[in-house]
């Protein structure tokens, strides 16, 4: 049987991403996992259906993309 290890908090001497993490869907659950991501310092190409949606990620310093592809070829 494997067993699982327990995974350390990122901090503030975590590495930190070298890319972005695309994101798509700000909904309920989309939103709070979007600004979790950008809390723990990662950084996020975020594109939402509602455009409107996305003023909270991106003053959280989220980038919007225009489309579904540009998150895709980003």
């Amino acid at each position: 049987l494997a067993t699982c290890q327990p995974v350390p908090a990122a901090g503030a001497d975590a590495p930190q991403p070298v890319n972005k993490i695309g994101f798509i869907g700000l909904g309920l659950m989309g939103e709070p996992m979007a600004l979790n991501l950008l809390g723990a310092g990662q950084k996020l190409l975020a594109w939402n259906r509602t455009p409107a949606k996305l003023g909270p990620i991106l003053e959280a310093g989220a980038e919007a993309a225009t489309s579904v592809e540009e998150v895709f070829d980003r």
